[in-house]
């Protein structure tokens, strides 16, 4: 009698489990968006016409989860905290607005909109695009400024940028992002304001 009696409880603890775990509430996901910095825009007389692209990114950071960097060798992802669309084409946007600003009467547009007659051509690669809320936002990788006229390579740079973010917050390490992806154009836009040209 009492075997009976356990093993009705056993059945009736897992049929209780079963059904917290079907009627439990999921945490609703929260969508993160990039934005620009607005700046002041450096000398750029006369002003030159840019074409931004093409902007790569990690593999791993490809997808609709925040993908963070807690140690060496780890990455994890934030199953309810994703961006609000496509991660690429979100960086190359601030990216855009960000160089804008810093270039003021100078215009820049996105490779593939059709215009390939242009000063100059940026492409960025980056190579870590990753951090940890509390800790740190890392940008990595380089980026190469090609003439229009010759289509030669005039200027080529590594980038590494670390910025401290405060709190554990997703929205602290976004902005993290942000911060680091403004200072990505101060050093792009000080390059382009310099003419580079072909040696």
């Amino acid at each position: 009698m009492q075997r009976c009696h356990n093993v009705l409880m056993s059945v009736f603890v897992l049929f209780t489990l079963a059904a917290c775990s079907i009627g439990g509430k999921t945490p609703p996901s929260t969508f993160h968006v990039l934005s620009a910095s607005p700046a002041d825009s450096l000398k750029d007389d006369p002003p030159m016409s840019v074409l931004l692209g093409p902007l790569s990114l990690p593999d791993v950071v490809l997808r609709p989860q925040i993908v963070t960097r807690p140690g060496q060798g780890r990455i994890q992802f934030a199953e309810y905290h994703r961006w609000a669309g496509d991660l690429r084409a979100n960086v190359e946007q601030v990216m855009l607005q960000n160089l804008s600003y810093r270039l003021g009467h100078s215009v820049v547009i996105p490779a593939g909109s059709g215009n390939t007659e242009t000063d100059y051509r940026v492409a960025i690669r980056f190579l870590r695009f990753d951090g940890a809320p509390g800790s740190r936002v890392v940008l990595e990788g380089n980026w190469r400024v090609k003439t229009a006229d010759r289509g030669c390579l005039a200027d080529i740079r590594r980038f590494a940028i670390e910025v401290p973010v405060t709190g554990t917050a997703y929205e602290a390490y976004v902005r993290g992002l942000d911060d680091g992806l403004a200072r990505l154009a101060d050093r792009i836009a000080q390059g382009l304001v310099r003419r580079p040209d072909c040696h």
